[in-house]
């Protein structure tokens, strides 16, 4: 009797702390980060992108990736380089270089990836 009193008790805490508004969770403090989106601007995939970062990071900057400068990736603490793999336009990255000296945080994502890879010899796949 006292086993099924027992988990009578933990059935009924755990149906009150499901009870929707029973807990309710702070919102987490934005993450104090100067961050610029390189991308492709006003396209779906920039503005979801942003929309993420913005949610998550104190401050958040779009930038044209055709127009990508190391230089202007100084005052920033990451660089997120990216391109939709659905663009005709994929030929402008061609013009993308990163310098030797080039030391920014920078998340490559998707067609950047394997270009910037290549051009550095990183060990991209399983073979």
């Amino acid at each position: 009797m006292r086993r099924l009193c027992g988990l009578a008790a933990i059935a009924v805490s755990v149906g009150i702390l499901c009870v929707p508004g029973t807990l309710r969770a702070e919102p987490a403090a934005k993450i104090a980060l100067n961050i610029v989106y390189m991308g492709q601007p006003d396209t779906a995939r920039a503005n979801d992108f942003v929309q993420f970062l913005r949610e998550h990071f104190t401050k958040v900057e779009v930038m044209d990736v055709a127009k990508f400068d190391a230089a202007q990736t100084a005052p920033y603490d990451l660089v997120i380089l990216d391109y939709d793999p659905a663009s005709k336009d994929i030929p402008k990255l061609s013009k993308l270089n990163l310098p030797a000296d080039y030391a920014k945080p920078t998340v490559l994502e998707g067609i950047f990836g394997a270009r910037v890879g290549t051009a550095l010899k990183l060990r991209l796949g399983y073979s």
